[in-house]
């Protein structure tokens, strides 16, 4: 209220800066919550197919053919695909820290820099 009772302008900058941090931040907030769900299902993925070399050692020592499929294709590829994913969900993490700091830094610098040296503020 403290802004509107200086400026009614530099009131609509606040609220249209905050809006569009909220937004950004609500979007990213979605895209994480979807990583989050498909990372716990590649890591249910990853523990079962080491659940499946606990119980078929004996034959993957026997058969090279099956270890080396099982190995090259199988686990490292869930491997690769569960770090993509938590590379993914960590960046928009940062993201939105990012994105709340630099939003919070253009309000104050709105507000100290910017405003006082424009005709927002009315003389009295």
């Amino acid at each position: 209220m403290f802004i509107a009772s200086i400026s009614i302008e530099a009131l609509i900058v606040s609220i249209a800066v905050i809006m569009l941090g909220c937004a950004l931040f609500v979007f990213n907030m979605f895209i994480i919550k979807k990583n989050v769900i498909k990372t716990r299902e590649t890591e249910k993925n990853l523990f079962d197919a080491v659940k499946d070399i606990l119980h078929g050692f004996k034959e993957l020592k026997l058969n090279i053919k099956k270890n080396d499929d099982l190995f090259l294709y199988s686990f490292k590829h869930r491997n690769e695909k569960l770090s993509k994913i938590k590379f993914q969900t960590a960046k928009y993490f940062i993201n939105n820290y990012t994105i709340v700091c630099v939003l919070w830094q253009v309000l104050f610098i709105f507000a100290v820099l910017i405003l006082p040296f424009t005709n927002f503020i009315p003389d009295h």
